[in-house]
């Protein structure tokens, strides 16, 4: 019997153990699939944040793009500091802008923070009020099985003190009578048998109640145990007090046999005299022999006695290991149902929360995408308005310039002329001769032409200076009181034939020199051959001075 419950003691240890295990694969199942979400989610920010780079790296070009094109259409030093300056306050006022949105967001979120972490407080506050209840209804149920147990203890052991009463009624009963069958050895083995005490009922011991106690699973697993092994000593005590019944009543039907047998022999056999041991054993009848049809039916009694207690026993440890896979079935279900509902919680949870940081991550998406286009919208208005700024103030300018310079300098500009042209008539010559050396000795040719040509940008870049000097002041004085500007639309109105006049002689000189750079321009294509020390002839010798300040100011870039 030990030794089978040792089986099963060992059985039910070990699966428990496999459901241990099984639960923990379970959970790192449940882990892995959860690093696996979190790489793919790592994965996916990543590849969102290379494609923002992307985007950003493409608009930056786009930018710098722009911003080259915008650096060619300067004209003049005074322009770019004030694109220069609207850059700056527009970048302030973006700065400020961000820092306003920023500020905004980080309140939204902590908003969302403060909201999260009240339904996280909520939760926790709802599932320790539930186990608190669970503990309170399995504290509840333990007492409850204790005091029946108690109950059934005190039953029991009434129910054993009725039947030792009643055995010894039997056996003071017994004395009186005369036994004719049997040895003196089997009655003694009988009378030792009848005088053995009973084995003592185990009385489980009955665990406190665990409070404060974390880990429900761990108190779980220990009220279980707890409750196998009381489930397990009230069987074993039940078995015990079902064999020794099932004993009494076979010892009390053979002693009714007996009885039976000895009323009928007592008219045939002869009495003897019975002795009175002083050691505690019972009177011995002297005399007596059994004979060998008693000894045999006695023998087939006790085999068949023996084998009813052994098909009692199979059949009561057939029904207890039922009761206990039935019980270890209960339990793998409640076990099973409550691992259920509270990964079901846990999922619940995180989908809540992973539709909220999807909902929160859609919604910064949808605004992130409506402030790129304002700000792209805007940028594009700003630069159609600067651009339209600019072409105004670049006419006005040149007119005004241009206009200025043809009152003040007439003379000036015709001397210039005719100096522009002498040039580049020798600046022809010069490539033509540097043509004809680079061909022949391209080292002492191109020296030589690269020195002329030198000469000639610096004289052309005095006059440059001197020029960009004139229009500087006039600038100057134009927006300290416009005075210059009246004066202009004064002269202007006085003088309209003569601005006719310079503006046909001007238009003849134009396009006099574009002939004469075609010219030029056809031998520069040669020489853009042989390397770079002819194209720095070619522009030193083909320079002629603009005829505007626009002319001017695209030749200076």
């Amino acid at each position: 019997m030990r030794e089978h419950e040792r089986r099963e003691e060992q059985k039910r240890i070990e699966q428990e153990r496999r459901e241990e295990e099984r639960r923990e694969q379970a959970r790192r199942e449940e882990q892995r699939r959860e690093e696996e979400r979190r790489e793919e989610e790592r994965k996916e920010q990543e590849r969102e944040e290379q494609r923002r780079r992307e985007e950003e790296r493409r608009e930056e070009e786009r930018k710098e793009q722009e911003r080259r094109e915008e650096q060619k259409r300067r004209e003049q030093e005074m322009r770019e500091e004030e694109r220069r300056e609207q850059e700056r306050r527009e970048e302030k006022r973006r700065k400020e802008e961000e820092m306003r949105e920023q500020q905004r967001s980080e309140e939204q979120r902590m908003r969302e923070e403060r909201r999260k972490e009240d339904k996280r407080r909520e939760q926790k506050r709802r599932e320790e009020e539930r186990r608190a209840e669970e503990r309170k209804e399995q504290e509840r149920r333990l007492e409850e099985e204790r005091k029946q147990q108690k109950i059934e203890e005190k039953r029991r052991q009434e129910e054993k003190t009725r039947e030792e009463e009643k055995r010894r009624e039997e056996e003071r009963r017994d004395d009186d009578e005369v036994f004719v069958a049997g040895s003196v050895k089997e009655k003694l083995q009988m009378w030792s048998r009848k005088q053995s005490p009973p084995p003592s009922s185990s009385n489980s011991t009955c665990l406190t109640p665990l409070h404060h106690q974390q880990n429900q699973e761990q108190k779980d697993k220990k009220d279980q145990k707890q409750k196998d092994q009381e489930q397990k000593n009230k069987k074993d005590q039940e078995q015990k007090d079902q064999e020794q019944k099932d004993e009494k009543d076979q010892e009390q039907k053979e002693e009714q046999r007996a009885e039976q047998k000895v009323q009928q022999k007592k008219r045939k056999s002869v009495r003897f005299g019975l002795v009175e041991t002083n050691d505690g054993l019972p009177p011995i009848e002297l005399g007596s022999e059994p004979s060998s049809d008693e000894e045999e039916g006695k023998t087939q009694n006790r085999r068949k006695r023996q084998e009813e207690r052994e098909r009692r026993k199979r059949e009561e440890v057939e029904e207890e290991e039922r009761k206990q896979r039935e019980e270890e079935e209960k339990e793998k279900r409640r076990h099973l149902t409550f691992e259920l509902r509270r990964k079901n919680e846990e999922r619940v949870d995180m989908k809540e929360e992973s539709g909220e940081e999807e909902r929160e991550r859609g919604e910064k998406e949808i605004m992130e995408d409506k402030r790129e286009e304002e700000r792209r919208l805007e940028e594009v208005q700003r630069r159609s308005e600067q651009q339209k700024a600019e072409e105004e103030e670049q006419k006005r300018r040149a007119e005004g310039v241009v206009n200025k310079a043809l009152l003040d300098l007439n003379y000036d500009d015709f001397s210039e002329v005719q100096e522009r042209e002498r040039e580049e008539k020798r600046g022809g010559a010069t490539e033509k001769r540097g043509t004809e050396e680079q061909r022949g000795t391209e080292e002492q040719g191109g020296g030589a032409t690269e020195e002329r040509g030198t000469e000639e940008q610096r004289r052309t870049e005095e006059r440059e200076e001197q020029r960009n000097r004139r229009n500087r002041g006039a600038e100057k004085n134009r927006e300290q009181g416009g005075g210059a500007t009246e004066e202009r639309g004064t002269d202007e109105q006085r003088g309209g034939a003569t601005e006719e006049e310079n503006r046909g002689e001007r238009e003849r000189l134009r396009e006099r020199n574009r002939e004469q750079r075609g010219g030029a321009t056809e031998e520069r294509g040669t020489e853009e051959q042989g390397g770079g020390a002819t194209e720095e002839r070619e522009r030193g010798g083909a320079s002629g001075g603009p005829q505007t300040a626009a002319e001017h100011e695209q030749r200076s870039r």
